[in-house]
Formats: C-alpha cells, sequence, structure tokens
C-alpha cells in the first residue's frame, strides 16, 4: 500500500504511522509497514544485463524473480555494508522487488504531526522528526516502479 495525496488528505494529524527503520550510509531511512512483505539476509545475485545502475541484480525468492535495488544509488549515498540485509516490498504489482540496504533496525511508531511533508522530492514523504534525530520517509512505490536517481 503506497501513500497518495489522497490518503492523505483523509488522514488527522494524531494518527499513528508504523514505519520500519533502517539505514544507509548512516542516515535512517523508513517506509510504511504496510508496504514491507518480509526481510531476508543478503545472499548471491544475478546480474540482470543492460539493466540500469541501481539494479543490483535478480534472486529466486520462493520461486519468484524478485528485483534487488540498491537505493544508495537511487538516494545519491554510499553504503556502509553493515548487517546487510534485503527489504522484499509487497506493492500488489506483478514484479517483486527488494532492496539492499545497510542494516534493518526496528518497526517505529510516530505521529503525522511529526512529519515535515516533502514536496520537492517525489519519492520523499517527509522527514520525521525525533528526539535524537530525523528519519527520511520514502516511498517504495515511486522508486520500484520507476527506480531513477532523485
Amino acid at each position: 500500500m503506497s501513500l497518495k495525496a489522497s490518503d492523505s488528505e483523509t488522514q488527522t494529524a494524531d494518527e499513528d504511522i508504523q514505519v520500519l527503520e533502517f539505514e544507509l550510509d548512516g542516515q535512517r531511512y523508513c517506509v510504511m509497514i504496510a508496504a514491507v512483505m518480509e526481510i531476508v539476509d543478503e545472499e548471491p545475485l544475478t546480474k540482470v544485463p543492460s539493466s540500469g545502475r541501481h539494479v543490483l541484480g535478480v534472486m529466486n525468492l520462493r520461486d519468484e524473480t524478485t528485483t534487488i535495488i540498491d537505493p544508495t544509488v537511487v538516494f545519491g549515498v554510499d553504503s556502509t555494508a553493515g548487517d546487510r540485509r534485503i527489504i522484499i516490498f509487497d506493492d500488489d504489482s506483478d514484479e517483486q522487488y527488494g532492496w539492499l540496504v545497510d542494516s534493518v533496525h526496528r518497526v517505529s511508531t510516530f505521529k503525522r504531526s511529526d512529519v515535515e511533508e516533502q514536496a520537492d522530492a517525489e519519492a520523499i514523504r517527509g522527514l520525521v522528526n525525533r528526539d535524537e534525530d530525523f528519519l527520511i520517509w520514502v516511498d517504495p512505490s515511486v522508486i520500484n516502479g520507476e527506480s531513477t536517481t532523485l
């Protein structure tokens, strides 16, 4: 399930939003937990000829070909290669996508009022202000659908 403009119009400022937090290049990002199908260990991938720089390759996940995207290319950051995991997304399409991330942290909840909306980048929904830092809230359906450098 992706968040669309019409969804945000019907949601209130005190609504709880549940997300999965992950890390890229020392920065915390998050995606709505409803978009996540599962998290799997990193494994060898099969390269896809003539694919974009953002496509690392494909893997067989329970007899389904899954395209693995490198979000560091999409967001223009480096990988710190920590406890790398693959987040598999459920985006209601015929194709299955995953992102190779440096590490997966936790599921957390915040209020919509904690979000500073971002209108200048299509895949970034907003910044979530927290006491100690902030999260970059991203929409995986935009990246998985188009997968271009932002």
